[in-house]
């Protein structure tokens, strides 16, 4: 079992990008001759095979998926790979359906036609326990946090672990120590943790939602908008907790923001959805680089 901890020693995987006619990496002629040619559509993000990766289905892929809302287009055909550990941060103006996007990712929405996959298994919105049986594990945040509000902190973080116990194997002692575990880990206050929501301030919620996410111990992370708001305390807390899946090379994380501070700070590939195409942005950062450190 992976220890829970804000911080990490491992360095980012090298990351690669490749668009219909093979691979390249940032800064190569290849890419310079594919900036010439205008924006980019159906964009991969692939990587040369390494250790830890045991098969070319792991991680999240999207074969010829589409979104609609009637006949309005969030995602039109694309084709999508983000392998095992590696990382993809989605931009664009509002309302252009980046939560969307990200939802249709880790599976809460299903596609109008093409299908999602993480590590090679379809996921259906109406049996989320199939998943968890077959390994993989989701932790969302939702950028409103997605709480219930008839529910205390604690009980809106041991949700989510009760529903998957026969499967985790876990009693419901194991559950209410692994949910106060994580609480604890992102500052929440003892005395919060039988509060409402309603009765907690943005920034709290904020963190009671990563907790959720965070007990899981997920090998999938899809955070919306995590920044949005906060006070620069959870802020900062914010940043080391996505710069720890970021360099874990068991997660694959997909994170929706327009924030300049995380973008700089996460110096992961960028792409920016627009009129339903994902279009590689030319300002993204290096893959390659640590960024600053802690």
């Amino acid at each position: 079992m992976r220890t829970s901890s804000i911080h990490s020693t491992r360095s980012p995987k090298r990351r690669y990008l490749s668009v219909r006619n093979g691979p390249f990496e940032h800064g190569s002629a290849s890419e310079e001759l594919a900036e010439t040619l205008g924006p980019l559509h159906n964009l991969r993000l692939v990587e040369p095979p390494v250790s830890d990766v045991d098969s070319p289905d792991q991680g999240l892929w999207l074969e010829r998926a589409t979104f609609a809302y009637n006949e309005l287009w969030v995602l039109r055909e694309t084709d999508l790979h983000v392998p095992r550990g590696a990382d993809l941060l989605v931009t664009g103006h509002n309302g252009v359906g980046k939560s969307t996007f990200l939802f249709l990712c880790a599976g809460l929405l299903p596609a109008t036609s093409g299908r999602v996959l993480l590590d090679g298994r379809v996921p259906h919105v109406s049996t989320p326990s199939d998943l968890v049986r077959g390994g993989v594990r989701r932790g969302v945040l939702f950028d409103s946090g997605g709480l219930l509000s008839n529910l205390s902190a604690l009980n809106n973080v041991t949700l989510a672990l009760r529903y998957h116990a026969d499967v985790f194997g876990i009693d419901e002692q194991e559950i209410h120590r692994r949910a106060r575990d994580a609480l604890t880990e992102l500052r929440v206050a003892p005395t919060d943790f039988h509060a409402l929501p309603a009765h907690l301030s943005l920034g709290v919620r904020k963190r009671v939602s990563l907790a959720r996410a965070l007990v899981l111990e997920p090998n999938f992370v899809f955070f919306d908008d995590p920044d949005a708001g906060l006070d620069a305390p959870t802020r900062a807390l914010v940043y080391k907790l996505l710069e720890r899946f970021r360099d874990d090379p068991k997660i694959t994380m997909v994170v929706t923001s327009n924030s300049r501070p995380l973008i700089e700070r996460m110096a992961v590939p960028i792409v920016e959805l627009s009129h339903g195409h994902l279009l590689k942005k030319s300002g993204s950062q290096n893959p390659n680089s640590r960024g600053p450190s802690y």
